[in-house]
């Protein structure tokens, strides 16, 4: 839903950006997933805080999978 007017017109994702594991919303996500230069363009730092939980749930996944 939030790639509607991609590419001109879309806000992108925060966590899609981090991680591709980090946005638990999906397709119910208000933000763009899609990839076109969104990298550059008003790029958020996350806090420390937020940077450990998203590498915590990375560690998660991976140890999931094997």
């Amino acid at each position: 839903v939030g790639s509607i007017g991609h590419p001109d017109h879309c806000r992108p994702c925060v966590f899609w950006e981090v991680s591709r594991d980090a946005c638990k919303k999906n397709v119910d996500c208000k933000y763009c997933h899609f990839n076109s230069g969104h990298e550059s363009q008003n790029r958020v730092r996350l806090s420390k805080a937020m940077r450990g939980r998203i590498l915590s749930v990375e560690k998660q996944n991976a140890a999931r999978r094997g």
